[in-house]
């Protein structure tokens, strides 16, 4: 009996900091971790100012009251999938991401930041 609460208390003690890093690793910005980005791939170089951007105009729509939780939530899913995306075609091409997947992937950011222009200047057909 003692062991099994051994054991127990163990793997509690080791799932803790597991989540808790998953989390702050994986960004975890408005609300929700990105599971699967990867620990040792942070995103294509050519991609990495555009998401920057697009996380600090959401940040910045969240403090000016120009976008509320469900909106921030909603761009930050949607920039996690581009993340996920990003992750996926490492996996299948490495670092040279073909013309066609890096197009497609700088399109889905374009939409964004589109997107979120829209909402700052208070066009509620923003998606």
């Amino acid at each position: 009996m003692l062991k099994s609460m051994l054991v127990a208390a163990g793997l509690a003690a080791l799932a803790v900091p597991a989540s808790a890093s998953a989390q702050a690793w994986g960004g975890g910005d408005y609300g929700r971790p990105s599971w699967g980005y990867g620990y040792g791939f942070a995103g294509y170089p050519q991609f990495r100012d555009e998401k920057a951007h697009i996380r600090a105009e959401i940040r910045e729509g969240l403090n000016e009251g120009w976008l509320d939780r469900g909106q921030a939530r909603d761009f930050g899913n949607r920039l996690q999938w581009i993340q996920r995306r990003e992750a996926r075609e490492f996996q299948e091409h490495g670092w040279r991401l073909p013309d066609w997947d890096q197009q497609s992937l700088q399109s889905s950011l374009d939409q964004i930041d589109r997107a979120i222009d829209q909402a700052r200047d208070g066009d509620d057909d923003y998606r």
